[in-house]
């Protein structure tokens, strides 16, 4: 049983899952990595645990070197350190993982694409996963790498986005090797039962700014792959909480959201912060609209305007959420409702990689990164709540031409984007 370490809050992502991945190596003795030499800035090296896998003969330099050690010092060889697991977990009882900046991971795509095809339940840990890790700069920034990782069938890629979707993403993986699976939803003909499972984490802070209030915990959530963390309401109907077990039922909701902000890994913060600007920014525009009827007929006894409705998704895993049944993914995202504006914020992707499938909008990243320190690069790269609320209140203002309408058709030059010039927000 893997269980939420006791860490403060907001400690580093690849500080939380070297801590989880600590406890299945002492736990397990059939558990083999390695890292190739970076493993003391991304964790998954513990010589009093582990050893060392090295001929005895280095006992004498190296303490606990023998080839009963259960390191393995890959050197600065990604491609053959991610090859040699492949071969562990095909000739083998023994469990395989891996540690790297998620951008060295490139250097090993082939080999990460075979254990995908022959479906070898290899563990990879990426860490360093976005903008915010320091002066290294887009050489060491893998923009475009998650999407690359989640185009692969049979591949699991799980951003968490908290310390217990950290744990959530340890159990799904180790689920393989207890529970009997048969995903049949997946293209490929042959029933998938183990799979490669790319967990990816961050060098900077990993925690939520407030707690949800849907009763939902991330261990349970990230087994749909996606769910409502934080709902539009504070009185959450008794349908979303969920039972004991990794098992989230269907919520049923009274109350509708105007905006649903999609986030996963760090960047789920950013969009539960940026929901609290726009709260902020609504009641003040509404009370600045009320003022401005003072001394109007019946303004005393009219309604006052509504606050903005905004729910927060985390999805920290597109294919668990994909193997969900259609109601499940209805009503986590609302997508049955075509005046509901969904909106995805991922600083680790880049535009025009399958982000439009759940939402009408992504904020993504426009280009390679930046060198310099991670609060100004992402100020720089317009991914702060203030970049992002400014971002959507404008989308929300102009939903009239970004919501789908029947009878929209394609772009197809100025007479298609005329037809849209005569909606206008709150139109619909």
């Amino acid at each position: 049983k893997i269980e939420t370490p006791t860490l403060p809050a907001y400690k580093a992502g690849r500080v939380y899952v070297a801590e989880v991945l600590k406890n299945m190596v002492a736990m397990n003795p059939a558990i083999i990595g390695g890292s190739a030499d970076v493993a003391s800035s991304c964790g998954g090296h513990w010589p009093e645990i582990q050893g060392h896998f090295l001929p005895p003969a280095f006992a004498e330099k190296v303490p606990g070197a023998s080839y009963s050690g259960r390191y393995i010092h890959f050197g600065v060889r990604e491609h053959a350190c991610l090859a040699i697991l492949n071969g562990i977990s095909s000739s083998s009882c023994l469990i395989p993982y891996c540690t790297l900046f998620t951008v060295f991971y490139q250097y090993g795509l082939p080999a990460i694409r075979m254990a995908s095809i022959s479906k070898f339940p290899v563990l990879y840990i990426g860490t360093h996963d976005s903008i915010d890790l320091g002066e290294d700069g887009p050489t060491h920034q893998p923009v475009e790498l998650l999407p690359q990782l989640r185009a692969m069938p049979n591949l699991l890629v799980i951003r968490p986005g908290c310390v217990e979707e950290i744990v959530g993403a340890f159990q799904v993986f180790a689920a393989q090797y207890t529970d009997k699976q048969s995903i049949s939803l997946y293209v490929d003909p042959k029933t998938v039962v183990r799979r490669p499972v790319f967990v990816m984490t961050s060098r900077g802070e990993l925690g939520l700014p407030y707690k949800g209030n849907t009763g939902i915990k991330g261990t349970e959530g990230l087994w749909r792959g996606a769910y409502v963390l934080h709902d539009c309401v504070d009185e959450v109907p008794t349908g979303l909480v969920p039972p004991s077990g990794k098992g989230v039922p269907r919520a049923h909701h009274v109350t509708l959201p105007d905006i649903v902000l999609i986030g996963s890994g760090q960047d789920l913060a950013l969009v539960m912060k940026t929901k609290e600007i726009l709260l902020q920014w609504s009641k003040t525009f509404n009370e600045r609209l009320r003022a401005s009827f003072d001394g109007f007929p019946h303004v005393a006894t009219s309604a006052a305007p509504a606050v903005l409705k905004v729910r927060i998704v985390s999805m920290p895993c597109w294919e668990l959420f994909d193997e969900q049944d259609q109601e499940y993914q209805d009503n986590v995202l609302c997508s049955k409702y075509q005046k509901i504006l969904r909106i995805y914020v991922e600083k680790a992707a880049t535009k025009n990689t399958g982000h439009d499938k759940y939402a009408h909008m992504s904020v993504l990243m426009p280009s390679y990164g930046l060198s310099g320190k991670a609060a100004d690069v992402e100020r720089k790269l317009e991914f702060t709540p203030e970049f992002i609320a400014a971002k959507v209140w404008s989308s929300w203002m102009d939903r009239g031409r970004i919501l789908p309408q029947a009878g929209d058709e394609a772009d197809r030059g100025f007479s298609s984007w005329v037809s849209h010039l005569g909606r206008r927000a709150g139109s619909h």
